[in-house]
């Protein structure tokens, strides 16, 4: 844990890290950032319409529980948005309302 501050200045890709919200630490290269995650995200979902998190795991090639945790985040930037079905199955769609403007009616 003390060597984490130095990694991106000796690794190549540069080694970064990063705490999500439950306090699970991670370090990783630049393709798991959370903006190039999220663009990824969305670039599936809109090729291919809403994803379940254990398809954008498959996808991702990484655990069901990190992928929850980078969706939460990107969920929380507005970037996509949960779809739950009445068997409590979670489908990820783009957000489409982010910038809406709302009429007032």
């Amino acid at each position: 844990m003390q060597v984490i501050d130095r990694l991106p200045r000796h690794t190549s890709p540069k080694i970064s890290a990063r705490t999500f919200r439950s306090g699970r630490k991670v370090v990783h290269t630049p393709w798991f950032t959370q903006r190039e995650f999220s663009n990824r995200l969305l670039i599936l979902i809109r090729a291919s319409g809403p994803k379940t998190t254990v398809a954008i795991a498959n996808q991702e090639n990484v655990s069901i529980g990190l992928v929850q945790e980078m969706i939460g985040d990107a969920e929380r930037d507005g970037k996509v948005v949960r779809d739950e079905t009445d068997a409590g199955e979670i489908f990820w769609w783009t957000n489409e309302f982010s910038n809406y403007v709302w009429d007032g009616d």
